[in-house]
Order: structure tokens, then sequence, then C-alpha cells
């Protein structure tokens, strides 16, 4: 089941734990050390995302299509015949043919302090009017949500003197005034450090349109704001920040209510840090969409592996009435808990997965210390490490359900502290969120060349 395309790393034989960890990890989407294989970062949220709250402050132009379209989670589309009173209606971020000094521009405001890993730059559709080249800025501007809304109040006093003419949304049609110019050269984003220098930018062909570049370390704690330039106009489809959302456990999200009161925070969820450093495979969907906010509203919205070919041409059961199959034939995902925590509950939903629904899961964690270990290391560093049981037996799953399993009752180890979770699907298919909620502690993570997020001040 499924749709898509993507990598496939199931190894001819099944070779034993911890090694056959480290070596499917090599070969996975996103490892490093494959030849053509995807950066290390490529699995992480996309933290611009109007999913995990991020929003356009500002762009100078907005005339064929408006700047809010470069963070949409949703893939870029086209329409042959779609026009507007201003031109040919783009999915995407595209400004007029420029007949000025300068270049256009946008500030984009992240929904929460982000660790910036890398970029992907998406033309699509863009085959002749794409801007022919880009760079990204950041800064770290904490507590600035009441200015934030102001700028952002005076793009919405823009879009609102634009009428379309069909009576829909705006999308397009009005750039920057005075007012706007002036208020957004405030923020002085001319001067925010590097993370991508100019780049060049291809036509938006299916062969040549995506680009990968990592971003630059910078002398930072965090980033929250980001200066995206184009040279000098044109149109670009997306624009995906991957990085890894830094918050203080005070500021997480809670939703799992305690006997006595109180709420517990999902330790695992991308908008409060979690972050999946990997899986075994991801064939028809991105591993870290089982840690993104909200519920799943289709299939594609979760992750699913393809079907295993190294399965038995006929299956056999276990006695409890379970395929008869070795660990090292499940797929397997890694998430970093946004802390180190003792875990209390978890919840699994494979909503939208019907015909094509692990039959069981195990779940694994580990309280691994990552001193010393480069972020670019750390999937490997904790395939390789000692992984204890979590759930107390291998559980069985239901399609389009969700089960909840809780230390109170038994279903946990009581009292595990864990930093890293590794959830086993047996032997294939599709897992749409995993929550994990439990009692938070002080972050600890690995390195990267710049300051922790444990720099943050209060």
């Amino acid at each position: 089941g499924g749709g898509g395309g993507g990598f496939s790393d199931y190894t001819e034989a099944a070779p034993r734990a911890p090694e056959a960890e480290a070596a499917r990890a090599k070969a996975r989407p996103g490892a490093t050390g494959r030849a053509g294989a995807p950066p290390f970062w490529a699995e992480l949220a996309d933290v611009a995302s109007t999913s995990l709250g991020g929003r356009v402050l500002f762009a100078s132009d907005d005339w064929f299509a408006c700047a809010d379209m470069l963070i949409s989670p949703a893939a870029p589309v086209f329409s042959p015949s779609r026009f507007t009173t201003w031109g040919k209606w783009m999915d995407g971020w595209e400004s007029r043919r420029k007949r000025g000094a300068g270049h256009d521009w946008c500030i984009i405001a992240l929904g929460a302090p982000a660790r910036v890993l890398g970029f992907e730059v998406d033309t699509a559709f863009f085959t002749g009017n794409q801007a022919p080249r880009l760079s990204v800025q950041g800064a770290y501007l904490p507590g600035r949500g009441a200015e934030d809304d102001r700028l952002a109040e005076t793009r919405e006093a823009a879009r609102a003197t634009v009428v379309m003419p069909d009576g829909s949304a705006v999308q397009g049609g009005f750039c920057a005034a005075e007012p706007q110019l002036v208020a957004a050269e405030e923020l002085g984003s001319a001067e925010w450090a590097e993370l991508l220098p100019m780049v060049p930018l291809n036509p938006g062909y299916e062969d040549i349109r995506h680009h990968v570049h990592g971003a630059h370390p910078v002398d930072l704690p965090a980033i929250t704001h980001l200066r995206v330039n184009i040279y000098p106009d044109g149109g670009v489809s997306r624009l995906r920040v991957r990085g890894e959302i830094v918050r203080k456990p005070t500021e997480f999200c809670r939703e799992f209510p305690l006997e006595g009161g109180g709420q517990l925070p999902d330790l695992a969820a991308a908008e409060n840090g979690g972050v999946v450093l990997g899986a075994s495979n991801a064939h028809y969907g991105r591993a870290s969409n089982i840690i993104a906010p909200g519920k799943s509203l289709r299939m594609d919205e979760g992750w699913e592996t393809a079907r295993n070919p190294q399965r038995p041409a006929v299956l056999t059961l276990t006695p409890e009435g379970l395929m008869d199959l070795p660990v090292e034939m499940a797929d397997w995902v890694v998430v970093r808990l946004a802390c180190p925590g003792e875990v209390a509950a978890v919840r699994i939903e494979t909503t939208h997965f019907k015909g094509n629904c692990p039959e069981a899961f195990t779940l694994e964690y580990g309280a691994f210390s990552t001193e010393g270990v480069e972020r670019a290391g750390e999937l490997e560093h904790v395939l390789q490490s000692e992984w204890a049981p979590l759930l107390s037996r291998k559980e069985r799953l239901s399609p389009h359900s969700e089960a909840e399993f809780t230390a109170a009752r038994g279903d946990l180890v009581a009292g595990a502290r864990a930093t890293h979770l590794r959830l086993r699907i047996f032997p294939d298919g599709g897992v749409a969120r995993l929550r994990v909620f439990g009692k938070a502690g002080p972050h600890i993570l690995p390195s990267l060349s710049g300051p922790s997020p444990g720099d943050l001040s209060a």
C-alpha cells in the first residue's frame, strides 16, 4: 500500500543486532556514508512550516504569488489554466520582474527557536521565471511576539487593498509600501548572520528542481527569524528549513492528564523539540511525520515503509498468533526525546493505515550520553549502544486505530528514564503518530559546531 516513491534498504540477509542496526543505518534515507545519500539532517522537521507555527511577516513583493506559500507544508501543484487579474497563478512565492534597484526579500518568523541544520529549496513549475539565486540569513530575537504581530499587520493591511474577482482569498497583486518597508528595516535584517550564502537555482523541471544545502554554523543560541533573499526577483515554490526546535521543559505543550491533576508533555513531539534521527526505511512517508503536530489527516502524513521483500515466502505464526519473524526483520525508527524524561505513557496511532498497518510493534529505550558525539554521528552512536525494553511485550496493532500503554497499568517499565526511543514495527507498514508522555528533565544534546540550545537565556 501507499503511494509515491522512495528508498528501500532491506538487506539480502538479516545479520545479528547491533551490527545489523548500524549496517542498515548507513544505508537508510538521510544517512551519511552512502553515495548520493541525503545529509543526516534530511529527516528533520521543517521548522519554518506553518504546521509548526511559522509565518511570513514581510515580503518586498507578492505580485504573482504570495510569500506565505513558500512555507506551506503541502507539496506544490501546477494548474495550467489558472490565471488571476495579475497574471499566471503559481503555487509558491513569485515577485514581479524588477525594474528598480535592489532585490526581493522576505522575513519569516519560526514557530519556536530552533537549531537550523539545512535547507531544501524547490523551484517546482517555475521553469522560466524562477529566482536565479537565493540566500538565507538568520537571527535570534526572542520575545518579539507583539512586534512580530505589528509587522504582520502591516502586511495584512497591504493585502486588504486587493479584492479577488471571485471573492477568494487574496493570493497576489500587492507589494510592500513605505510603512511596511520602514517597519521591516527596523529589524536590521540585512546584517543578520549568514546561514546560506548566495546559491544558484535551477529552473523547476522535475529532475533539477530540488536544491539541498547545509546551513553554515553561526554563533547564536538558536534561530527565531529568517531573511530569505532572492536575486534579483522571480519565483520559488517551497523552502524547507530542516532543524530541531528548542524549548525549555517549562514551555512544553502538555496534553496527557494526571489523576491528581495537571498534565504531562509529549516528550517526542517535534513542537517540543523531539527529533527523529533516522529510520530503516521511509519509502512512502517521512519517518519524522510520526512526531508531527495534530492528527494525521491522510495516509501520506504518516510514516510508511516498503513491503519487506525478505519476509518468508510462506508465513508461519507463533503460539501467540503473531507472525514468526526475527527482530532483525522489523523496520525501525529512532527518536531523540526533547529532553531526558521518565516515560509514563505511550500512544501509537495507525490512522488511515487500513490494509498496510504493521502486525505488531515493540518499544525500547536508552539513556545515552552524547558527550563528545557530533550531531551527524548521533544515530550510529545510539544504534551501537545497549537498549532495554520499554514495552513489556510485543503488542499487536489494529488498522486505523490508536492504542495507549501506561506504566501505571504495567504496560511499560516503571521509572524508565530515557533520552532516546526505538520503535520497531513487524514486519513493515505504516504508523501515523507516536506520542511519548513523561516527566521532563534537563536538556542534554549532542555537540554541533556552535553553541548548544542549552545556552538559551531565560
